[in-house]
């Protein structure tokens, strides 16, 4: 996952995400646009659990440990996005791989915090 992010910004091209970018520009409202992009977020956090789940987390974390680690994911993500267009570099993509390896080994060793 983070290897395909950081080929895209590999470039210098990609201008980031479009439904971050959504969100940020319809901060304070109901618009339907934020809504769609938040339900878009939901989806990539669901996609996420699914992969965790067919890597065996499942049984470890129970089902809040799932949603707790996916949206982790998902900001480490986003974050790793937003800093590859500010930087003009796919380093912060790699760099938000090995906090998710990071991630990944603390879930193994039952050493991961379940709440926010």
């Amino acid at each position: 996952m983070f290897d395909a992010l950081g080929a895209m910004h590999e470039n210098g091209d990609c201008h980031g995400c479009s439904f971050n970018n959504a969100v940020a520009e319809t901060a304070g409202t109901d618009d339907v646009v934020r809504r769609l992009a938040v339900a878009h977020k939901n989806a990539v956090a669901d996609y996420i659990k699914g992969l965790l789940a067919g890597a065996g987390y499942s049984a470890r974390l129970g089902e809040d440990g799932m949603d707790e680690l996916a949206w982790r994911f998902v900001l480490l993500v986003d974050g790793a996005s937003m800093a590859s267009v500010r930087d003009g570099s796919s380093a912060p993509a790699r760099r938000a791989r090995a906090m998710a390896e990071i991630l990944l080994n603390a879930a193994e060793s039952g050493e991961t915090e379940r709440s926010g």
